[in-house]
């Protein structure tokens, strides 16, 4: 699976021993699920009558390839399972679908989420795409070279971004409904975190406070990078490209930190947070695909 993963990757944005050891670490915490009773006593075992032991994550053997698959619920309803592969040895095949059907038949998922490099004109239904643009070290900033765009957040501004954070997103849920039941607030305990860590910072306007956005390092299915974590404009400050500026203003600074890559997750029918990033330099990586089992299996 390492191989198969590192030769599928390898054209990522990501230095080549951060996405070796990214993958290692990604391989072997999903290969201990697969026995873990924690893992598996996240699951709605009691609801749906089916035994804990079942939720484990599986490694199906398939004509000599390995495959790595696990249960899960879009967006937590239990009436919308779905099984992830996580890993392969190989390139899936229709005998290899038939049989991770087959296995998770008790589940009654319908739908296969596999994550693939972006761009593949292949079956299936976009989900979410990775977003990134590598972040090339820099000059440690000085005093003068302050960012005008960003100001570094402190726990006195903790109210004020949440604030700022929940108007935002009521004004995108009654501009774009459809995006109501795909794309949520920060918890609290998450940006008190960025805050901490010194990675988020209130975006300005012509010196008025306009918008927040924040990050943190760490690593995310097998990538390691900065992740954007949240990112909001004030209603009265949209269509200004302030977003996007913020983005090219935090590249600047997580540069004269270290070298590293800027992430982040978009939903696919996000089309203003996509905008938003492809102005910013970013560009789509990865995405996650739903496939049915007629995407795969000829008929």
């Amino acid at each position: 699976m390492f191989s198969h993963m590192m030769n599928t990757f390898s054209t990522l944005p990501i230095p080549a021993d951060t996405l070796s050891s990214g993958i290692s670490d990604f391989l072997k915490e999903n290969h201990n699920w697969c026995s873990d009773p924690d893992f598996s006593s996240r699951f709605p075992f009691k609801e749906t009558g089916l035994p804990q032991e079942f939720f484990l994550q599986k490694n199906i053997e398939v004509e000599g390839e390995s495959y790595l698959t696990g249960p899960r619920y879009f967006g937590g309803d239990i009436k919308r399972p779905f099984i992830e592969l996580i890993a392969s040895s190989s390139p899936l095949t229709e005998s290899a679908i038939r049989e991770i059907f087959r296995v998770w038949q008790p589940l009654g998922a319908t739908s296969l989420q596999i994550l693939r490099p972006a761009g593949i004109e292949e079956a299936g239904n976009i989900d979410q795409l990775f977003y990134a643009r590598s972040i090339p070290k820099q000059v440690t900033e000085t005093t003068s070279s302050k960012s005008k765009i960003l100001e570094k957040c402190d726990p006195s501004h903790l109210d004020w971004c949440m604030s700022t954070i929940n108007a935002a997103y009521q004004a995108t849920h009654k501009q774009q409904p459809q995006l109501s039941e795909l794309i949520f607030p920060a918890e609290e305990e998450d940006i008190r975190a960025a805050i901490a860590d010194g990675h988020a910072f209130i975006i300005h306007y012509d010196s008025k406070p306009a918008g927040f956005i924040s990050c943190d390092y760490r690593r995310r299915s097998f990538l390691t990078g900065h992740w954007i974590t949240e990112e909001v404009v004030l209603p009265e400050y949209r269509g200004k490209q302030l977003a996007a500026a913020a983005q090219s203003e935090l590249i600047r600074l997580l540069g004269s930190e270290s070298e590293s890559t800027l992430l982040g997750t978009i939903n696919n029918v996000n089309i203003p947070s996509i905008r938003t990033a492809e102005r910013a330099g970013r560009r789509a990586i990865l995405e996650y695909v739903f496939l049915e089992e007629a995407d795969i299996i000829r008929r």
